[in-house]
């Protein structure tokens, strides 16, 4: 009894253990379990973007690693925000995704190196003005009236071509950072991550191939699609260089060939072009070619310069008039022929021949000319130059109406008489000391230069034409300077030694009164022939006298120049005298006639002028002549 007493007790005892146990085992089950969830971010995005992850791994640098393991983040957020419509996953899933993180990147400590946490990942983080949700962020920024600023992303397809950002990225990224730059100034809440957030929105909600796009992902996180390994890099640098020298091999030899080619035919053209300007000129000038001196290339090379742009003294329609030091020590000028096509063979050998057949102290010399063709550099190409004597003091337009080369010293009276006396001689050679006649068509102040001592030489041949002595000239082709053209030239095309006279005689009244042919008065708006005109019928001769003169003759005597003027630009042809009288009477040697009274106003519009220009063709093929049909011809030579 007392035996099973003892058994029983023990039994009794064993069951309340067991009671006690299980009612533990019941509490623990029924306790809440602690609350854990899976990550809801899909890692396998980035498998298509090896670049980030061989970043992460094999990066030197700690900066690198975490910038690309926070770029590679955002993607996997605008990725779920896409999906989900919030910015981050819900907060008992966050420590998961820190650890799915580690593991896929295969960096255990890169949470804490980078300072990462799961609150930042965890939806209920204030990151960017308190932003939550995809609704939360369009509200905010069209608040701010910002929100049209990311529509310059929308065109994923824009925004890279390969590997390369493109200019539509460029103005995207902008966009980012000013609606960026507009939440952190909200005052709403933290701004830490606005410009990542922007990003992330813009990705899945603006770029309409969306965040995991190749294109999306180069622009808004920098993130290539496409990059060699490190194994490979070795043998596409060696291909490469082998590719390069073969190209640079094969193009060199295409290049040398291509040379050597262009300079044969370059050289048979260049050694036509000399032997057959050459021969022209030996051909054509017969007895005027005997005192032409030839100069070689370098020579005017060296007088020149090379042609410095600093030794230019004159331009034109032809080319440019340089200044040169021959070796001697002989300054010239160099007359460099712009058309050395075979067109311009007449022009230029028309402008030699007349200057080869004429030796008179009143008109420029010509001392040589110089044939060339040069292959290569800034020059290269035909080279057809005259060189003239240096004539110092330039040209009449310089000092009569001024330029900055010139002092700003008056030109005295009895200076400018010896100018036009020394003009008019010069023309009266041409018209009558020559055996051909020569007409030179523009005379002008540009074309009479003056030496050192003022002495005024004619320049300036291109447009002579040679005619029979006293033979009136019928061209189809008008040339010459608008305000100094005979009206019978101009509008009748009409050619004789009186148009040179007529041209003459408007350059004697521009040194009378120092007025230019083509300016208008100021009251009168009249031009200068018919200013001069109603002057002398009013009986106010006087006022034509350039009021800066102090030296002038008696009043008989400038009355004389005066009426001698306006004789010489008479509009009537058979009124005006020869040169040859022009210069007796400027000499004293015969007397002024009286002036007889014009019928109609000289003047007529410069249109007109242009019409009969535009209405000429070539010159008749009998004369020796080929015209320039500028009509503001060259200013020197």
């Amino acid at each position: 009894m007392g035996r099973w007493f003892v058994e029983r007790r023990a039994m009794m005892w064993g069951w309340r253990w067991l009671t006690v146990v299980l009612f533990f085992v019941a509490a623990v089950a029924a306790a809440p379990a602690p609350t854990s969830s899976s990550c809801p971010l899909n890692f396998t995005v980035l498998d298509g973007f090896p670049s980030v992850v061989a970043h992460v791994r094999g990066s030197d640098s700690l900066e690198k690693k975490c910038l690309d393991l926070s770029h590679g983040m955002d993607v996997l957020l605008s990725v779920y925000l896409k999906s989900t419509g919030y910015f981050l996953p819900p907060p008992e899933a966050a420590e998961s995704c820190i650890q799915a993180q580690e593991l896929y990147f295969q960096e255990p400590n890169i949470t804490q190196l980078c300072g990462l946490s799961p609150a930042l990942i965890s939806r209920g983080t204030d990151n960017c003005q308190r932003i939550q949700t995809r609704e939360d962020f369009r509200n905010i920024t069209q608040a701010a009236g910002v929100a049209a600023s990311l529509d310059t992303c929308k065109n994923s397809g824009a925004l890279a071509d390969g590997n390369t950002k493109s200019a539509a990225c460029a103005a995207c990224t902008k966009a980012l950072t000013f609606v960026a730059n507009s939440l952190r100034g909200s005052g709403n809440g933290s701004d830490n991550l606005c410009l990542d957030y922007t990003a992330m929105y813009t990705g899945a909600e603006v770029v309409t191939a969306g965040p995991s796009d190749a294109t999306t992902l180069l622009c808004l996180w920098g993130i290539l699609a496409f990059e060699v390994s490190k194994e490979n890099q070795l043998q596409w640098w060696l291909y490469l260089v082998i590719g390069a020298v073969v190209i640079f091999f094969g193009a060199s030899c295409a290049w040398i060939a291509i040379v050597l080619r262009r300079r044969r035919r370059l050289k048979q053209s260049n050694d036509e072009f000399v032997t057959r300007t050459k021969g022209m000129l030996h051909g054509s000038m017969g007895e005027h070619g005997g005192g032409l001196t030839w100069y070689n290339i370098e020579e005017i090379r060296a007088a020149t310069h090379n042609f410095d742009v600093e030794m230019i003294i004159g331009q034109g329609g032809f080319g440019n008039v340089y200044k040169g030091v021959l070796p001697d020590g002989r300054e010239v000028a160099c007359k460099r022929f712009k058309d050395c096509t075979a067109a311009g063979d007449a022009n230029f050998l028309h402008e030699v021949q007349a200057l080869a057949s004429v030796r008179h102290k009143n008109l420029v010399a010509l001392r040589g000319c110089c044939i060339a063709s040069l292959g290569e550099g800034r020059l290269a190409g035909y080279q057809r130059i005259i060189i003239f004597d240096y004539v110092k003091n330039g040209s009449l337009q310089d000092h009569l109406f001024g330029n900055k080369d010139v002092d700003d010293q008056i030109l005295t009276w009895p200076q400018r008489l010896k100018i036009a006396t020394d003009t008019a001689r010069g023309l009266e050679y041409l018209h009558s000391g020559v055996q051909v006649q020569i007409l030179h068509r523009d005379i002008k102040p540009s074309n009479i230069l003056l030496d050192g001592d003022f002495n005024a030489m004619v320049a300036d041949f291109g447009l002579v034409k040679f005619t029979p002595d006293g033979m009136t000239h019928m061209t189809t082709r008008v040339a010459g300077s608008f305000g100094y053209v005979a009206p019978e030239y101009a509008m009748y095309n009409q050619l004789t030694e009186r148009s040179d006279v007529y041209s003459f005689g408007v350059v004697l009244l521009e040194l009378i009164s120092r007025r230019k042919a083509m300016t208008p008065d100021p009251v009168t708006s009249e031009l200068l022939i018919d200013w001069a005109w109603r002057l002398i019928k009013e009986g106010h001769w006087e006022e034509i006298l350039d009021k800066r003169l102090t030296d002038l003759g008696t009043a008989f005597e400038m009355e004389r120049f005066v009426m001698l003027a306006l004789l010489c630009a008479h509009p009537q042809v058979y009124y005006r005298p020869t040169m040859a009288s022009v210069l007796r009477m400027l000499e004293n040697a015969q007397q002024v006639p009286s002036l007889p009274d014009r019928p109609v106003p000289v003047t007529f519009s410069k249109a007109a002028f242009q019409a009969a220009l535009a209405s000429s063709s070539s010159s008749l093929s009998m004369s020796f002549t080929t015209s320039k049909s500028s009509v503001s011809h060259s200013a020197l030579i």
